[in-house]
């Protein structure tokens, strides 16, 4: 990413604007990690880590735990459910465990699968609506200049 000269100097700041996030991102400029942005304004200060010409950014983004779980449904599943007087657990609970714990070792729930998440209960069908995730934006350079009176 190019950034002229003149937005940098000592009497003005430079501010990095992601817009609309759901829900959490990460920020890193040049290799400096700027923090993490939970709530809006999704906004951080640039001035010390920005340089003349070619820069790097890089926004890591946190999905929704829903959305993870929505995902997986539409994936096989080595569990059984049944039903129950509120709603959907699971129907061996020993064997169900055993299975999830020797999966979860592996660093993926299901090699088998190709699901990442496992819960002790069933929350979502896979054609429930996603939430709203991600970096929306618009992305912004906001420059600051700073005046003493």
């Amino acid at each position: 990413m190019q950034i002229p000269s003149v937005y940098i100097s000592d009497n003005q700041m430079l501010w990095l604007d992601l817009g609309r996030v759901y829900n959490i991102a990460e920020v890193i400029w040049n290799g400096k990690n700027l923090g993490v942005l939970w709530k809006p304004p999704f906004r951080v200060n640039i001035s010390d880590v920005v340089q003349p010409d070619e820069n790097t950014l890089e926004v890591q983004i946190t999905n929704l735990w829903p959305n993870r779980l929505i995902g997986d449904e539409a994936k096989p599943d080595i569990r059984s459910f049944q039903e129950s007087r509120r709603g959907e657990g699971p129907a061996e609970w020993d064997k169900w465990l055993e299975l999830a714990g020797q999966e979860q070792q592996s660093g993926r729930y299901s090699k088998q699968t190709g699901r990442y998440t496992w819960a002790t209960w069933k929350h979502y069908d896979a054609d429930d609506p996603l939430l709203k995730s991600g970096l929306i934006g618009p992305v912004k350079l906001i420059p600051q200049i700073i005046k003493n009176f």
